[in-house]
């Protein structure tokens, strides 16, 4: 009897492939993380894009945005840095 209910537990979970995104569903999630970078959005850029690489590792685009958002992200903080640096009072 346990090892039916066992079995019939195991046949409910989801599988590793009801995971993954679509192709068209995958391109509207990096539609709309295009338009975050370009409002500034870099953290919650990296974080969906990290976490679109993680059910689809191959994503180029997913890759390709979280370079843009990492490169942006530390080119704000040298900026930050030289206008303390130089900040006149």
């Amino acid at each position: 009897l346990l090892s039916k209910k066992s079995a019939a537990v195991e046949k409910t979970q989801p599988s590793q492939t009801s995971q993954k995104l679509f192709p068209q569903d995958e391109k509207i999630v990096l539609e709309l993380l295009d338009q975050w970078y370009k409002d500034g959005r870099y953290k919650e850029v990296l974080e969906i894009a990290n976490r679109l690489r993680s059910r689809n590792p191959s994503s180029t685009g997913a890759a390709l945005i979280i370079e843009k958002a990492m490169d942006k992200e530390k080119l704000n903080h040298v900026f930050e840095a030289f206008g303390r640096l130089f900040k006149s009072e």
